[in-house]
Order: structure tokens, then C-alpha cells, then sequence
């Protein structure tokens, strides 16, 4: 089976929300892009559409279409799951899981997941202009199936700073609830 490209994912989570014609205007310039479009280019194309997002769509609408559309690797989710269940508390597991998910901080029942080098997206990595924070649920949602297959439960992401929103890091808030060990437990 033939993965989707990140704009064809756009288009079909728009597709679930959206009517046609907003589909079609929030998609406009798309049909000319490819993975092999240059940087700059994929990244003007995403900041118009994020705009036009902005515009058309409300706040939860917008949210919900950005998290359908992110990555979602089974390898790297499945090597964090294995991980987690040979560590002793959760800070075992970030010792042990190193950078393969960000820099990993946590500070009481927060989890911190920083991308320290900006944006690695494709698709925006290339900005020199600030992109509207919509297009962050995307990786919001990244990281949200991630620690989701890690825990084997639902989790809270919040975003709390973005690099293609000007910010020096992207910097999400893992929320861990009182059923995944913080403390190191007695042998």
C-alpha cells in the first residue's frame, strides 16, 4: 500500500470536515506541488492554506483536520512501546529512549517533547516567514499517537511553543496522568 503524501492527507482529512467547495478553496494551488517541490515553494503554499484554514474553518474544525494529517510511524512508536516496558518509572524510560522523540524533559506529571533544531517538517522547514500555529496540531497529533502507542492510552498535548511560529523550539506538553509511574518504584 502506497503511503500518503503529507498534501494528500490534508486533502482527505479536509474532505471528512469540510464541504466541497471549502475543500477545494483551502486546497487551492496544491494539485501543482510534489515532494520534489522545492522548500520554499511547499512552504508558501502551506502558510497560504494555513491562512485560508484560519479563515474559513473554526478553531476545533481546524484542529481536528491538522491532527488527521500527521505522521505516523508504527517502527519508531513500536521501538518507544518496547522501551517504556522494560523501563522502571517514566524517567527510566526517557533515560533509555534518548533522543529518538525530541529532547524529553519532565517537571512533575508533564512531559516535555522539544525539537531544539526547529521544524523538521518538509513542508515548512523552510519558512522565513511565521506560519500560523493551525499548522502545529499537526505535529500536536505526531506526538499525540505517539505517546498514545507508548502508554497504550489516550493522552493530553498541549503546544506550548513553535518554531515556525517564531519561536527558537517547538515545544509540546505531554500530560501524564496518575496511572503512568513517575517515581522510581522499591525493589
Amino acid at each position: 500500500m502506497r503511503r500518503l503524501s503529507w498534501i494528500e492527507k490534508l486533502n482527505k482529512s479536509l474532505e471528512l470536515a469540510v464541504g466541497d467547495e471549502t475543500r477545494r478553496a483551502i486546497m487551492e494551488g496544491s494539485e501543482s506541488l510534489t515532494s520534489a517541490s522545492g522548500p520554499r515553494r511547499k512552504a508558501t503554499w502551506v502558510k497560504n492554506a494555513m491562512d485560508r484554514m484560519d479563515s474559513m474553518l473554526d478553531e476545533k474544525t481546524r484542529i481536528e483536520v491538522m491532527e488527521r494529517c500527521s505522521c505516523d510511524f508504527e517502527v519508531r512508536k513500536g521501538e518507544a512501546r518496547r522501551i517504556y516496558e522494560q523501563s522502571t518509572d517514566i524517567d527510566d524510560f526517557i533515560e533509555k529512549l534518548g533522543n529518538r522523540c525530541n529532547k524529553l524533559e519532565r517537571v512533575g506529571n508533564i512531559l516535555y517533547s522539544i525539537k531544539t533544531a526547529g521544524c523538521d517538517c518538509g513542508w515548512v522547514m523552510a519558512t522565513k516567514t511565521p506560519i500560523s500555529p493551525t499548522f502545529c496540531h499537526c505535529g500536536k497529533g505526531y506526538i499525540a499517537k505517539y505517546f498514545q502507542a507508548v502508554f497504550q492510552k489516550p493522552v493530553k498535548v498541549d503546544i506550548i511553543q513553535s518554531a515556525v511560529c517564531g519561536d527558537e523550539v517547538c515545544r509540546f506538553a505531554v500530560h501524564l496522568d496518575d496511572e503512568i509511574p513517575t517515581r522510581r518504584r522499591r525493589a
